[in-house]
Formats: structure tokens, C-alpha cells, sequence
């Protein structure tokens, strides 16, 4: 395929292969008009080693399509190492490539008995979401044809039947399918039929010529032993028998192409459109031919007219096939071995069997969210897996079948040049084949011998370069895998043991929320029980005491009226008592309340690292051995300050006004000291305010150049030069400051070596987008620019300071870099962000940028949530400890549950990071833009525009937000930061002066005369005031607990 055809995830089965440099010339001759050569190449079971039309579109491996037997590659490794043994008892030596190929077939041999249980592998590794097991790279590769199938009529019931049909048929077939297929030398018969629920019979073969002459529904009797016989066909050939014709025109409609094919093909057996290949101009069409020659001859010709326009045609590869279970929707395993407790919808991710319709049901991948099936090619978590799989496979070449090559998606491609996969044994195969053919061809058949052109070997030879077995590399190899076999049985005894202890953990938790739960709900019936009681006894209680004060009334006698006064104060004060216990009561019950409220509300709304910290708490604790020795444990002491290097983050933007979004996400990543951007374009004029950083910047010659570079306000700097796309600063760093420049050179244009000469002799450090390309720096090719700056850096012996992987995402080429006079302890690498056409560059230098100090981050809620699970612990040692042991104790236990909670962090990561949800919006924002400028669809350019607004909203209410939040910090009381910036320092900040009603206190004694005079009065002694229930009740409490004694 055209490496410009853009790659679907519709449809993976877009093929392409690769040509070598010696055939891509000669096809380069070969495709002109009037000298047209045959495809060169051997002849393999009646098939050619084909090559493309054009030699840039696919490269060729010498490798061809399998038409052999399994038994008979078998037989064929017996054989040569047969032949190899014997020439190894000639002393003949060994050669590094049969060492090579000797670990490849060992390995591979390993690799199949370790395939034998799939299912300890998955087991083993279900919680690695992405994980390939050795099952899904089988299943992959598998080269399987489907199975025939015989209607049958009337149905069959016994496998006699079967049978009979069968051996008839066989004899039916033998004499046509011999004539046609003159080399096939094995018994004529299938690997294994059945009869399934219908009656019908159903055939398996692995032999591609059998299938094929299957395929033919003209093969098929009619009626056999009075059984009428209808044969069900496969919708499509294997690949080996497929071809396409590339970018046909849409215009041409399906029904005339199938027309013109059918005049000029006579074995077709189907046509279709690749629905994957379809743009608005042209898409690919798929012919599956049933007769091999008539494909060979196609696929030699390189053309095929069609409405008097030449269109090529290209052998079709197949993709590797993803294994996804149908029971969970996920790649990597079968539902046999599946731990989803239901089976989900991958419409709308919900139970197939909750009895709603779900062949209308909503689509809505339950994978990533968006809207497609789950199964679909465009999820991000199938994506993932495929390439994984993909990368597998690379490093697994053996795995792959010899006679096969599979095709690479576009974007899953390491480098331009590779389109196709093949096995590490494909040159091996490729000669044992040869060697078979060239001595075992049916001498009757006249067309079997090699042309006098091809690049047939000598078997001699053939034989000769085949790699030998070397006994004690095997052992070695089989020491190896035993070793790795125990290793395995003790990591799954582990996991096993983890697994139980982690369920008991979980258990033990859940018992204690339930005891928790059950309290909370006792604490409530009690305090439901007193208010529903208190209140009609207190109604009771005020009748009463009516009753009694309307009695006296009316009683003549003095001595009883005063003992009934007496009783009447009594019933009043117990009133007003219990009146007083029932608000106390009500308002305790309320914080109660308001307090677990806010316990829930932690465990509901913590994060999953402050979940995470909070059960590693409650574990330490509940295994402690005592309170001195968990506060050791959990103790930490603050990093002593280091010294921290520089970085600096190189970016060629592609105006910065379009990609702003990747600014925020590489400071709030990354975190550099220092920023270069080039290709700033209009952008350069106004550039955005980045808190704790400053800009320099210098305009370019046109609208797309212009360079900047952004400074943390802790490095000094000093302009030294200004050129149109140059800059120069001076750097104050340690040892010694140093020059540090950023240059933009367009394509095309000259490098200003001029400007650079003049720093040769000094400390110079100059980085940016220089469009040199060089092999010396791991371009493909060299331009004009690159040999220049290869001769400068030559004359002068300065170096270079470069990436090992491009920058450009145009081309393989590293085109963004530095030059240097001394590039020791220097290291560059390409961060995979951003929507340029450029990667950034992360780049570490040898040089410090000054000591660094840390600072103390805490959780507090976790602290609070934590102290307020265990206080019952405390108040019960409270009375029971001398009060300087418990003081000491509970004192060194909230300094060590304080360092739990904490952690300390280097001073520069204390500038407050982008909330994880606008950094999202930023990688949405981005992903739109991307997507929009591929397809250009009106769709994709509101769906841009709808983020952008999106996010720039937001970013504008988080900024907005932050200043609110500040100011009311400030203007909140006599506030010291009032006079100094809200931002953490190292060190203490200045006293200006105390702020009071009468001005601002500067001299020091009357400042500490006014805090005096402030702190007696907030900090006296209590006065305790008799007629307030709650002091009296504090007190009596009090009483009570010093008059008991201390329990040891």
C-alpha cells in the first residue's frame, strides 16, 4: 500500500510489505513501458516471490506465501539436522548466524511448551491491564483455515453415515483435484470431520490446495448416496489468495468494476470494497482469486486497466488478529478464563441479560467513555493492547509462522520503512523450501523447474548455511527455563499469600465500619429514646407544680403554705435542669452528627492516595507494639539540602498562539528552569504571563519564526545578543556562568555560522530548531544545512548535544538540538506530548542551578480524620498515666503522626500545580485540535472549538479564584502578609511593624509591651461562673476525676 493511504481502525487488514535496494532498482527498470520482465523470484508450491509494481511503495523480504504442510516443514527440520549432524562430524565450522538461528528455534520451542496451560499465564498477570499473554500472541498468529460445511439433506445422525459420505466423496474428487493441483504428494483426506446439531457434516483441513478446490461450489456432487448435498462457503479466501487493486476512483461504481474484473479473471470468487481504504477520491478493492496461477500471473503484471486507466495491483497481508473475549469486551483472553461476574453489553456496558433490548441500546464504550462499541478499533484501551501486541510480536519474531508476512498499521510503526512483520526463520524456511523443490518437483510436470534468472541457490549451499544444534547451548537454555519455572511457582505462591492476607485486611475493615455502623446507630436510639422521654416528663413535672401552687391558695395555714413554697422552688429548679440537659443534649447530638457527617465525607471525597494512606495508618496502628515505638517508626527527618542541576525544555511550537494548552502542560509536568521555544510566530508580541517565570524574547524574519526562552525568577540572567531568530543571554550559574543562546533557522535558509564563530572560544551553549539534517545525528539523509553544520562543527571541534529520536513528526529526522564547545554530562531526550509537528526536548545539564531546599507537605485531613478514630484510645490512657508520661507520650505522637502525613518536596515544586482537571482539558483540547486538522470535517472543528472555549473558561475562573482567594487572605485581620508576597520562602521573612488602631508599631519594645498585653488578656485563668449549668457540671466532673486513682 501507498504509505501516504491513511491507516483505519475500521478494517486492520490494510497489507503492505517491503522491498530490498537490489529489487527496488531493478522494479524501478522494470516498470517502464516496453520492457516489462517477469516477477523475479522461485517457485514455491506453485507460487512466486513477488514484488510491487513500484519499488518505493513495498519492499520485498524474499520471502514468499505458505503452501506447505506443517508435517512437511517438520519432516524438512529432521532432515537438516540430519544432514547437519553429518557435517559436523567433517569438522565442518560453525558460523555465528547458526548460533543465531539455533537460540531462535530453541526459544521458540520453549515458547510452545509453555503455551500449554494459558491459563496459569493469565491468571498470573490479570491485573496488568495491557498484559499479552503468550495465548493472545498465539492466537494472533494463528494460521488456521475455517471449517467446510455440508448441508445435508436428509440430515445425517450417525457418524457412519458420515463416514460413508465422506470415503465417497474422496473418490468422487481425487482424479479432478489431483489434475489440478499435480504437485500436492499427500493422502487426499481431511484432518477431521463431524456432524453437528443439524445433521450436517462439517470438514477441517490445513492443506491450502484442499480448501481452495473446496471452495469451488462445481466440485460438489449434487447427490450422494441418496443425500442431497449443499455446501456452505467460506465468505473469503485465505490471504495467500487475495489481491488488490489500489486507489480505484469513486466513481467507478462496485457493480461495473465487478463486470470488467469478471471478463479478465476467470477463477473470482469474490469482490469487495476495503471499507478501511475509503476517502473521498479513491478506495481499495479486495479480489479473491480461486486459482493460484491466475493470482501469481495478476500480481507479476503490477497493472491492471480498468476503464483505460492503469491501477496497481498488490498482494494482500494480513493483520495480526486481536483476541477479545465476548464475555467482558476486553483484548487479551477467552471467556473461559474471563473474572467478570456478568456479561456485558459492548453497545452500552451494561448486563446483556438485565432483560432491556440491547440491539438498540445506547453505544457508549464502557472502556474509555466515548461513543462506540467497546469492541470497536477506535477505544483507546483495544488501540493500546493492538500496539502492545504489535511490539510483542517485534520482539518475538520467532513466533511468527516462516511463510507469512503481517501487516503494521501505519501508526504502530517504529520507523517509515517498516510496513511488514515477519518470522526470524523466514531466510531458513525460504532455503529448506528451495532445497525441497529443486530435488522433489513432480518430474512429469514440466512448469515446476526455476527460470535460468532466479535466485535459486545450489542445495549444496542451501544446506550448508543452515544452522547445527550445539548440545550444551541447550542445556544451558533448558537450565535457563527451569530456573525461570521455579522462579514463577514461588512469585504465584506469593501473590496467592498477598491475595488471602489482602481479603482477610478488607475483612477485618468491613467488621470494623460494621461496628462503627452499629454504634452510631445505638447512640442514636438513645439520644431518639431521652427526647422523645424528656419532654412529657418535664410537661408532667410543670402540671404538677401548677397543681401545687393553685393547692396553696387556698390553705389557711401558714407553716404548710411556706413547706409547699419550698417544694414548689424544688420542682422549678429540677424544671430548669432538665430543660438544660435537653438543649446540651440536642446540641452535643448535632456536632455529633455534623462530625461523622464530615468523617463521610472524607471517606467519600478523599482521593485514592489519601484512601491508600489512611488504611496504611490503621494497619500500622492496629499492629503496634506500643506508643513509643510506632511514633519511631513513623518518624522522619527533613532532607538536608542538594544541589540541583539545570533543565531546560526545547520546543519548537509552531506559533505559540494555537498551542498554548502545551505550554501550561510541560510547566506543570516538567516543572524546567528553563523554556525555549521556537517558531513563536505572532504570539512573540504578547506573550503570556507565566507566575514565577520571565520571558526574553527576539522577533524572526517572517510570521512563523521568532525565539523566546522562559526563566525561573531564581536564575539571573544578562542579555548579550539580539538577531532576527537569535538570542544570547548570559546564565549566572555554578561553577561559573555561562552563555546560553536559542536560534530559529527556516528551511532552507543558511546556518548564520558568523554569529557562531564568534563564541567558539568561550562557554557556549546554543539550542533550537537548526532543519539540519545529518546521518551523523540519526537523520535518514543529509540537506545542504546539515553538511554545512557537519563541516563547521569539524573545523572548529565544537559538539553537539541531541536526542536519540527524532523531533520531527513530519520525518525520522532530529532536527531540534544544541551545539556546544563541551558537550560531558550533557543528556537530551523527546517527551511524547504536545500537538506541534515538533517533539519537545527535555535536557539535562551537568551544571547547579544552587542548593535546593525542601518544605513539608501535609495532609491535614487525613491527620484530623485519623486523630479523631483513635481518640477513645487516649481517653482512656489519660487517667491511667502519670500526667508527664501521657504529656511526653501523646506529644511524641502527634510529631510522628504528623511526619506520617507529610512528605518533603524540593522548594521549586511548591509553585502550585494545574488542578488534574484543567491539565485533562488541555490533553482533550489538544487531542480536538489534532483530529480536526487531519480530517478538516465541519464536526471536528465545533467539537474544537467547544474545548477550547472550555478550557480557557475554566483556566480563567481557576485564575480568578486563586486572586479572590488571595486578596481575602491578605485583608483578613492584622495580617502579616499584608506587606509580603503570598510564596513560600526558605527563610523567615522581614518584621516590618505591628498594625493596630493607632497606626503601625515599629519599635520593638512597644511591640512586645502591645502582644504582652495581649496574650494576658486571652490567656488568664478562667472565672468560673456559678449560675451556668455547663460550668458547674465541668467542674463537679472535675472533682470526680481527681478523686479517682491512678489504675497502673
Amino acid at each position: 500500500m501507498d504509505e501516504n493511504q491513511p491507516d483505519s481502525d475500521e478494517n486492520p487488514e490494510i497489507k503492505n510489505q517491503n522491498v530490498d535496494d537490489f529489487e527496488w532498482k531493478y522494479q524501478r527498470k522494470s516498470n517502464k513501458r516496453g520492457n516489462k520482465a517477469p516477477r523475479l523470484g522461485s517457485f514455491v508450491q506453485g507460487r512466486t516471490i513477488t514484488s510491487s509494481s513500484r519499488g518505493y511503495g513495498r519492499t520485498e523480504n524474499k520471502i514468499t506465501r505458505h503452501t506447505h504442510t506443517q508435517d512437511e516443514e517438520e519432516k524438512n527440520e529432521r532432515r537438516s539436522v540430519k544432514y547437519q549432524l553429518s557435517n559436523l562430524e567433517k569438522h565442518q565450522p560453525d558460523s555465528v548466524n547458526e548460533i543465531q538461528y539455533l537460540d531462535a528455534n530453541f526459544a521458540n520451542k520453549q515458547t510452545n511448551r509453555e503455551t500449554q496451560n494459558p491459563s496459569d499465564d493469565h491468571l498470573t498477570n490479570e491485573n496488568k491491564e495491557f498484559y499479552v499473554s503468550r495465548q493472545a500472541l498465539r492466537f494472533a498468529v494463528e494460521d488456521k483455515f475455517p471449517p467446510l460445511k455440508i448441508l445435508c439433506d436428509p440430515q445425517l445422525k450417525a457418524h457412519e453415515d458420515g463416514a460413508s459420505i465422506i470415503k465417497e466423496f474422496l473418490k468422487y474428487i481425487e482424479q479432478n483435484f489431483k489434475k489440478m493441483n499435480p504437485r500436492f504428494n499427500q493422502p487426499l483426506g481431511f484432518d477431521h470431520y463431524a456432524i453437528d446439531g443439524t445433521g450436517s457434516l462439517v470438514c477441517y483441513t490445513k492443506y491450502i490446495e484442499l480448501f481452495i478446490y473446496m471452495c469451488n461450489i462445481n466440485n460438489y456432487p449434487k447427490e450422494m448416496n441418496n443425500i442431497k448435498l449443499t455446501p456452505v462457503l467460506p465468505t473469503k479466501l485465505p490471504p495467500r489468495n487475495a489481491i488488490i487493486l489500489k486507489f480505484i476512483d469513486n466513481t467507478i461504481k462496485l457493480e461495473d468494476i465487478q463486470i470488467h474484473v469478471k471478463e479478465k479473471l476467470k477463477s473470482v470468487y469474490a469482490i469487495e470494497e476495503m471499507m478501511g481504504t475509503m476517502t473521498y477520491r479513491s478506495r481499495h478493492i479486495r479480489i479473491d482469486l480461486l486459482s493460484q496461477d491466475e493470482c501469481t500471473n495478476t500480481l507479476n503484471s503490477g497493472k491492471f486497466a480498468l476503464r483505460g486507466h492503469l491501477y496497481d495491483v498488490d498482494e494482500y497481508l494480513p493483520s495480526p488478529r486481536i483476541l477479545i473475549c465476548n464475555k467482558c469486551n476486553s483484548p487479551g483472553h477467552v471467556k473461559k478464563y474471563c473474572k467478570s461476574t456478568i456479561e456485558i453489553c459492548k453497545r452500552c456496558g451494561n448486563d446483556r441479560h438485565d432483560g432491556a433490548d440491547h440491539k438498540n441500546c445506547i453505544i457508549k464504550c464502557h472502556h474509555c467513555g466515548e461513543n462506540h462499541e467497546a469492541v470497536n478499533f477506535k477505544c483507546k484501551k483495544i488501540s493500546k493492547f493492538r500496539q502492545n501486541l504489535l511490539n510483542k510480536l517485534k520482539e518475538n519474531k520467532h513466533l511468527l509462522p516462516p511463510h507469512i508476512q503481517f501487516y503494521i498499521p501505519q501508526q504502530y510503526r517504529d520507523h517509515k520503512g517498516e510496513k511488514a512483520l515477519m518470522s526470524s526463520n523466514a531466510a531458513i524456511h525460504q532455503s529448506q523450501v528451495q532445497y525441497k523443490e529443486f530435488y522433489h518437483n513432480n518430474q512429469h510436470d514440466f512448469n515446476v523447474w526455476p527460470r535460468l534468472s532466479s535466485n535459486l541457490s545450489l542445495p549444496s549451499t542451501a544446506i550448508n548455511s543452515m544452522p547445527i544444534w550445539n548440545i550444551e547451548l541447550k542445556q544451558v537454555q533448558e537450565e535457563l527455563y527451569n530456573l525461570k519455572q521455579k522462579n514463577e511457582l514461588e512469585v504465584k505462591k506469593w501473590k496467592m499469600e498477598l491475595e488471602t492476607q489482602t481479603q482477610r485486611l478488607t475483612q477485618g475493615w468491613q467488621l470494623i465500619n460494621l461496628q462503627f455502623e452499629t454504634q452510631a446507630e445505638a447512640i442514636l436510639d438513645i439520644y431518639t429514646t431521652l427526647s422523645e422521654i424528656l419532654p412529657p416528663v418535664i410537661h408532667t413535672i410543670q402540671k404538677i407544680n401548677h397543681v401545687v401552687k393553685e393547692t396553696n391558695k387556698f390553705d389557711a395555714d401558714e407553716n404548710e403554705r411556706q413547706r409547699k413554697e419550698i417544694i414548689y422552688g424544688t420542682i422549678n429548679e429540677t424544671i430548669s435542669s432538665l430543660n438544660n440537659r435537653l438543649h446540651l443534649l440536642t446540641n452535643h447530638q448535632q456536632k455529633l452528627k455534623t462530625l461523622m457527617d464530615k468523617q463521610n465525607a472524607l471517606l467519600l471525597r478523599g482521593t485514592t492516595a489519601e484512601k491508600t494512606m489512611l488504611t496504611d495508618m490503621i494497619n500500622e496502628w492496629n499492629c503496634k507494639v506500643s506508643l513509643s515505638n510506632i511514633s519511631k517508626q513513623w518518624r522522619k527527618a527533613r532532607p538536608l539540602g542538594s544541589n540541583d542541576n539545570l533543565s531546560i525544555i526545547l520546543y519548537n511550537c509552531q506559533c505559540l498562539s494555537t498551542h498554548i494548552a502545551d505550554l501550561d502542560i510541560l510547566l506543570a509536568t516538567y516543572t524546567p528552569q528553563i523554556l525555549i521555544l521556537t517558531g513563536v510566530g505572532s504570539k512573540i508580541k504578547h506573550l503570556p504571563k507565566i507566575t514565577d517565570y520571565y520571558w526574553i524574547s527576539q522577533e524572526g524574519t517572517n510570521a512563523f519564526g521568532g525565539v523566546a526562552m522562559l526563566f525561573h525568577i531564581t536564575l539571573k540572567t544578562k542579555l548579550i545578543t539580539q538577531e532576527n531568530d537569535f538570542l544570547l543571554v548570559e546564565l549566572d550559574i555554578l561553577p561559573k556562568p555561562i552563555l546560553l543562546g536559542a536560534v530559529y533557522i527556516p528551511p532552507g535558509k543558511p546556518i548564520p555560522l558568523t554569529i557562531f564563530d564568534t563564541y567558539v572560544d568561550k562557554s557556549f551553549y546554543i539550542f533550537g530548531d537548526y532543519n539540519a539534517k545529518h546521518t551523523d545525528w540519526l537523520c535518514n539523509n543529509n540537506n545542504a544545512s546539515g553538511v554545512q553544520l557537519r563541516n563547521w562543527l569539524d573545523n572548529t571541534g565544537c559538539e553537539m548535544i541531541y536526542p536519540n529520536q527524532p523531533t520531527s513528526k513530519r520525518s525520522s529526522a532530529v532536527i531540534d538540538f544544541g551545539i556546544t564547545h563541551n558537550a560531558d554530562g550533557w543528556n537530551a531526550e523527546v517527551i511524547k506530548e504536545g500537538t506541534s509537528d515538533h517533539y519537545p526536548v527535555l535536557i539535562q545539564s551537568p551544571f547547579s542551578t544552587g542548593v535546593t531546599n525542601y518544605f513539608r507537605k501535609s495532609n491535614w485531613k487525613v491527620f484530623a480524620f485519623f486523630l479523631k478514630s483513635i481518640f477513645p484510645y487516649f481517653n482512656a490512657l489519660v487517667y491511667n498515666f502519670d500526667a508527664d508520661v501521657f504529656l511526653d507520650l501523646f506529644s511524641s505522637f502527634l510529631s510522628s503522626t504528623w511526619d506520617r502525613v507529610s512528605e518533603y518536596l524540593p522548594v521549586k515544586k511548591y509553585r502550585p500545580p494545574w488542578p488534574l482537571y484543567l491539565v485533562q482539558l488541555a490533553r482533550n483540547l489538544n487531542k480536538a485540535r489534532r483530529k480536526y486538522r487531519r480530517s478538516k470535517q465541519q464536526r471536528n472543528l465545533e467539537e474544537y472549538l467547544y474545548w477550547k472555549r472550555l478550557y480557557f473558561n475554566e483556566k480563567s475562573l481557576f485564575l480568578q479564584a486563586k486572586i479572590e482567594k488571595r486578596n481575602s487572605f491578605i485583608s483578613h485581620g492584622n495580617n502579616i502578609w499584608k506587606y509580603v508576597h503570598t510564596t513560600f520562602h526558605p527563610y523567615a521573612p522581614s518584621f516590618k511593624g505591628l498594625t493596630t488602631n493607632k497606626g503601625i508599631i515599629k519599635d520593638h519594645q512597644l511591640i512586645a509591651d502591645t502582644l504582652a498585653n495581649y496574650y494576658e488578656k486571652h490567656f488568664e485563668t478562667p472565672i468560673i461562673d456559678p449560675n451556668n449549668i455547663s460550668h458547674v457540671d465541668a467542674m463537679r466532673d472535675y472533682e470526680v476525676f481527681t478523686q479517682q486513682p491512678n489504675i497502673p
